[in-house]
């Protein structure tokens, strides 16, 4: 994905099965942008909970604490059985809500839209200063291009999860991942319907052209 989600209406499925897993979701839009700090990113140590990561995986020590390592691009986790993933992806992984994400091909940009809203699986890491303060850092997995997706960004899809507590709990807990689960790791799953449109930028959606439909598989 091209480094652009939001959740801009939390959708009645979103506050469903948030209320489920226990959580109160922020009630005003949520933009991610990558190099940027996200105040909902969903984590399990103990209970349920939501905390602020920068949405760059591979951080750097510096005079103002932890930042970007521009060295290393790591908004998106593809392949996971690199080193740089692979720990995180058997004992913290994450998940995001959101209800719209931007892609692009070539030089055209897509906002894909949904109503009912959609899960993104993540894997996150948190780095520890000598005074013990903490910054949590995340990316968003992304799988082998899906057939259908790849109209819109050939070079890989995003991990989406059901909305789905049962599944979304699993999905969080801190071990090895459940074997049934790996569906959704293995090739992407479209789980929910987009309307895409082609924009200019994601910021200013003022698409002139009707949207595509993508359909959920």
């Amino acid at each position: 994905m091209c480094g652009y989600f939001a959740n801009i209406d939390l959708t009645p499925e979103i506050i469903e099965v948030s209320n489920q897993l226990g959580l109160t979701l922020p009630n005003e839009t949520q933009r991610a942008y990558q190099r940027q700090n996200f105040n909902a990113l969903v984590t399990k140590s103990g209970s349920i909970s939501q905390s602020s990561a920068m949405w760059w995986y591979a951080l750097k020590s510096s005079d103002n604490g932890f930042v970007v390592d521009e060295r290393i691009t790591s908004f998106n986790a593809r392949d996971l059985t690199k080193p740089l993933w692979s720990e995180a992806f058997k004992l913290r992984r994450g998940l995001v809500f959101a209800s719209e994400l931007g892609e692009s091909q070539g030089k055209q940009q897509y906002l894909m839209q949904s109503k009912t809203g959609f899960a993104l699986g993540c894997i996150y890491k948190d780095w520890i200063q000598v005074d013990g303060s903490v910054t949590r850092s995340f990316a968003v997995i992304t799988r082998p291009p899906h057939k259908r997706y790849s109209e819109y960004h050939s070079k890989s899809t995003p991990l989406f999860l059901p909305l789905d507590a049962d599944v979304l709990t699993r999905w969080l807990d801190p071990a090895p991942l459940y074997t049934d689960l790996n569906q959704y790791v293995e090739q992407a799953v479209l789980t929910t319907d987009f309307d895409v449109y082609p924009v200019k930028t994601y910021r200013s959606p003022d698409s002139l052209l009707p949207p595509f439909e993508l359909l959920r598989d």
